[in-house]
């Protein structure tokens, strides 16, 4: 049942990806896209062909009469409910007001709760060896670390390495002036 789940999860996110995607490309090829090329053939009209810019106004007039109906209903639409609904929010503020808070409250506690929950039950899981969603990533992750700090180690120790063969006996009268070197100064 859980990996049927886990299936569910990952495949009902891939759809609401892939519908994402699809309508951000329909809102840039027939929205913006006539706006920005009108754009283009105001400021730059010797770039675009003639034959062109009517295709180009054209496109244009088509998105701004889609547009400007959905925009204005919205505006209209909305003005005129809050319009209506704001005696009643008014009048039953006193009990609202504390109403939402508290519900707010613990909404924002219970989702708190289950994330940190389902944090915990995965870092159970990825101790346990259980291999949860993402713990490959994780794993990546952590070699990286890993190796950008022995990166760091050996690049540290030849520093130092070809610091004391340079300085040679005046390194060392250095260390030893800082208190450095592995000498400990008596009292």
């Amino acid at each position: 049942m859980r990996r049927f789940l886990a299936r569910f999860s990952l495949l009902s996110l891939r759809l609401v990806y892939i519908c994402s995607e699809l309508l951000c490309t329909q809102l840039i090829e027939f929205v913006l896209f006539p706006w920005f090329s009108a754009l283009l053939c105001v400021r730059f009209p010797d770039l675009v062909p003639p034959s062109n810019i009517l295709f180009i106004l054209t496109a244009l007039a088509v998105s701004a009469a889609i547009i400007i109906p959905v925009v204005a209903t919205t505006v209209v639409g909305g003005g005129g409910f809050m319009l209506l609904i704001s005696p009643v929010l008014l009048f039953f503020s006193p009990i609202l007001v504390p109403l939402t808070l508290i519900g707010g409250t613990a909404l924002a506690f219970t989702v708190a709760t289950a994330v940190g929950l389902g944090g915990l039950y995965w870092f159970y899981r990825y101790m346990r060896g259980k291999q949860p969603i993402g713990a490959h990533q994780v794993d990546y992750v952590a070699g990286g670390v890993k190796g950008a700090v022995d990166y760091m180690g050996d690049k540290v120790h030849d520093t130092a390495d070809f610091t004391r063969n340079k300085l040679g006996s005046t390194y060392d009268a250095a260390l030893d002036t800082v208190g450095g070197g592995g000498h400990s100064a008596g009292p």
